[in-house]
């Protein structure tokens, strides 16, 4: 009896040896391992056989309708043998899009006190700009003396509430003006008095125009170092590659 019960033991033993070496996968891999893997690479099988869903369309953005660009002669772009006119920053702005419509309202000279008087006109003309883009106060700081920058700054803040007024869909957009490029200054330049001490009044203008976009809600950019010294080659205005440029900036910005 007693050899009869210690044979079935055996026998019981060695047949549970013999399932677990058979759930048993390669190299000791558990059978729970096992049956998640061939899980996974069913899942896999299965996601793969499945087509893929169509990509979205690239969103529609970037600007719409006409632009008014206000400024001064880096605007208005008259310099025969520097500049094409289809180098002008403008046109080239509107080569970008074939949903704009790039205005060119620079004007030689231009300061934002003059612009301040002759802005009226230019909406008037232009009552269904979408956007309204300011680029202007290089000519303020001719003769700079402390307070320029101030009062030019005060100067486009009244621009901006005049286009929020009569175009009060219009989005507003002010450019801090390009640099000077001191080493470049024609003797017309240096007569009027435009030097080191502007390069520093220039600056804090961008800054303060800057501030000044913040706190009436406009869009900012800030040209003050995208056109290359090079480029400059009067000490103010940019050549055609200055231009183009200027016109990449903005429309980045925009």
């Amino acid at each position: 009896m007693r050899r009869m019960r210690r044979a079935w033991l055996c026998w019981a033993w060695g047949l549970s040896l013999v399932v677990i070496a058979g759930c048993e996968g390669p190299k000791g891999t558990s059978a729970t391992t096992t049956t998640t893997a061939t899980a996974t690479a069913t899942a896999t099988a299965t996601a793969s056989a499945t087509p893929s869903a169509t990509p979205s369309a690239a969103p529609d953005v970037g600007p719409r309708g006409k632009i008014l660009c206000f400024g001064d002669s880096i605007t208005q772009a008259d310099w025969p043998g520097k500049i094409a006119p289809e180098e002008k920053w403008v046109t080239v702005l509107q080569k970008k899009s074939d949903r704009i419509t790039a205005v060119n309202a620079g004007r030689n000279g231009r300061t934002t006190t003059q612009g301040l008087a002759e802005l009226g006109k230019a909406l008037d003309e232009n009552p269904d700009s979408a956007t309204v883009l300011f680029f202007i106060g290089v000519n303020d700081m001719k003769h700079g003396r402390p307070g320029v920058v101030e009062k030019a700054t005060a100067n486009m803040g009244k621009m901006v509430d005049m286009v929020r007024e009569r175009l009060s869909r219009a989005e507003v957009v002010i450019a801090a003006p390009i640099n000077i490029n001191v080493d470049r200054l024609t003797p017309y330049f240096k007569g009027e008095e435009m030097g080191p001490d502007t390069v520093h009044y220039m600056k804090a203008l961008s800054v303060a125009y800057e501030a000044l976009a913040k706190k009436k809600g406009t869009r900012f950019v800030n040209l003050l170092g995208v056109v290359e010294p090079a480029d400059i080659e009067d000490g103010v205005h940019a050549n055609g590659r200055g231009q183009a440029a200027i016109a990449e900036a903005v429309w980045k910005a925009l």
